[in-house]
């Protein structure tokens, strides 16, 4: 995609108040700032100045909750497919509306095209050193890498409504785990780069997906045991899923490591070049005021045209 194309997009996706909708949340808070934080630690030596922007990918790792975007942004309810159970499922975001049309994209989550698209755009802002802006995207590029992480955003049945397990939602994803995150222990890998991240991104729902019966199944069990979600409820709860849930946050930190220097590689591996101590909120500095010829239509609800906003 053309870079001056891929600025456009996303300056208008940071400024634009009229995608919002209501959020789908995964995971608590304190987990997606534990992803954002301990990737950093994953980047080969030559990323190592991600080291000193730590802390900003910690602290904006929640932005995508509460910035207004589209709560379909963060997962897939990828059983709805039966092309995904019979390994069809387009991974080519074209190809995808070809097959279901646009809206049933939207009703069933976009997640994964969004991974691809803030990748791509992350490239863009390195390659063409518009390092104000990297960091912003790179935080909220961790976010939507751990929300398609989280078993039950990539399911129809993701609040538990179906099978009897309603709440079990926010039971799993924060008030099971945020106990035990600081005794977790960490990955014993490293990123690698990555040829493809669409490919990549639907590789790891496959083998995450299975995950969803499990977590119902300890559901049931942990609430035959203690039906009024007491300590008791939460403590076999974890008993029964903290191998699962070990296993999937270690692939988010890994992943987004993955995807931040795959990003970086594509970028054929810049050097920062310029000196930032901290940033509050966005700083759109440095992209382009203008483009011509502007009409796209990506994951958005209509297509976008019009010039850039001028800061």
């Amino acid at each position: 995609m053309n870079n001056r194309i891929l600025s456009f997009l996303l300056l208008f996706i940071l400024a634009n108040p009229f995608f919002q909708q209501d959020k789908v949340y995964a995971w608590g808070w304190e987990t997606h700032r534990y992803i954002n934080e301990n990737a950093v630690d994953y980047l080969p030596p030559e990323m190592d100045f991600f080291e000193d922007y730590r802390d900003y990918l910690r602290a904006h790792s929640i932005d995508p909750d509460v910035d207004g975007l589209p709560g379909y942004y963060h997962y897939i309810d990828i059983d709805y497919y039966p092309e995904f159970f019979e390994g069809t499922f387009p991974h080519d975001w074209d190809e995808a509306v070809d097959l279901y049309g646009y809206n049933v994209l939207i009703d069933n989550g976009t997640v994964p095209w969004v991974i691809e698209l803030w990748t791509d755009s992350l490239t863009v802002l390195m390659s063409t050193d518009q390092w104000e802006t990297v960091w912003q995207v790179a935080a909220e590029l961790g976010h939507y890498v751990a929300d398609s992480h989280q078993p039950l955003h990539l399911t129809l049945n993701y609040n538990g409504q179906l099978t009897g397990n309603y709440g079990i939602h926010s039971r799993y994803e924060t008030h099971m785990i945020n106990p035990h995150l600081s005794e977790l222990p960490l990955p014993d890998t490293t990123s690698t780069h990555w040829s493809s991240v669409i490919d990549s991104v639907f590789r790891y729902i496959d083998e995450i997906y299975p995950f969803v019966s499990d977590i119902m199944a300890a559901d049931d069990l942990a609430s035959t045991q203690d039906p009024d979600y007491n300590s008791a409820y939460y403590n076999i709860l974890w008993d029964e899923l903290d191998s699962l849930t070990i296993s999937v946050i270690h692939c988010a930190i890994i992943d987004l490591a993955s995807i931040w220097q795959t990003a970086w590689n594509n970028a054929n591996s810049p050097t920062i070049n310029i000196n930032i101590s901290y940033m509050y909120g966005w700083n759109l500095i440095g992209l382009p005021l203008e483009v011509e010829d502007a009409s796209y239509n990506l994951l958005f609800p209509e297509s976008i045209e019009g010039t850039l906003y001028s800061f």
